[in-house]
């Protein structure tokens, strides 16, 4: 009975959140929707972008209220928050000393992972009004010292900051796609000193694409929200961090309320 319970309340958590984020992030929803159609087309029949289709990353953060955008942040971070505890007990963070996270939001990867390793330090890189938030959550949690911000475009700044022997991109990969994806992994190998590994932690679509449905169900949501964004598969990440030069890939898979597994990779 116990375990059908914490089944049940993890199916009901992972329900609300989504459903929550989702309400929130409603005026891109209505668009994006027109946009579905597209994505199910074959890649050679061209097909023009739909009036009113945003045509820049930055059209739907200038749509939510200062309210609505409190609301997403409190939502991802409590989301956050269970999913950094599956993700800290799945993987051994305990080799490590200095932390990225790259999009950290709220810093509620870091806050769990410094509070379960604590010789590790992390920093949140994330935009300036992101990283502000993450400032408050952090001196909620008693952590200033050993969690930091930075203020920045993981986008627009040409490099990332030095000086961490591991990056973590937790639910940020889903957003972007192919070609921007293997950027911010270009970038991720230029940071590291050789030995520093990258993480991604995702909710992974299986490498048949056959599932598994929360996986596939966020990467329709991914169509949906983004110009580009979907949920890749394990050999497409492992590709893709081949590619840029790590070595020693491997998948970890577990079960958290916002990812079921993480890829990492070694710079040697």
């Amino acid at each position: 009975m116990a375990v059908i319970g914490t089944l049940r309340w993890r199916k009901l958590f992972w329900f609300e959140a989504v459903a929550t984020i989702l309400a929130v992030l409603s005026p891109c929803s209505t668009t994006g929707f027109m946009r579905v159609g597209t994505n199910f087309r074959k890649p050679s029949v061209p097909t023009a972008r739909p009036r009113g289709i945003p045509t820049s990353r930055n059209h739907c953060s200038k749509l939510p209220t200062l309210k609505m955008m409190g609301t997403f942040w409190q939502a991802m971070h409590s989301l956050s928050i269970f999913t950094a505890r599956g993700l800290g007990e799945a993987v051994d963070f305990s080799r490590f000393r200095e932390l990225l996270d790259v999009g950290g939001g709220s810093g509620a990867f870091d806050i769990e992972l410094c509070t379960r390793y604590p010789n590790l330090s992390a920093t949140v890189y994330d935009l300036p009004f992101v990283t502000g938030i993450a400032a408050e959550k952090i001196a909620e949690s008693g952590l200033s010292g050993r969690v930091t911000t930075h203020p920045g475009d993981f986008f627009a700044d040409p490099k990332y900051p030095a000086g961490h022997d591991v990056i973590l991109l937790s639910m940020i990969m889903h957003d972007w796609n192919e070609q921007e994806d293997r950027g911010i992994l270009r970038k991720c190998y230029e940071a590291l000193a050789p030995g520093g590994a990258v993480v991604i932690s995702e909710l992974l679509v299986n490498d048949e694409k056959t599932g598994p449905p929360p996986a596939a169900l966020m990467s329709l949501n991914m169509l949906v929200e983004t110009l580009g964004g979907r949920n890749y598969t394990p050999s497409e990440y492992r590709a893709w961090l081949e590619d840029t030069g790590f070595r020693d890939v491997k998948v970890i898979w577990f079960e958290s309320a916002g990812a079921n597994g993480a890829v990492i990779g070694y710079k040697r």
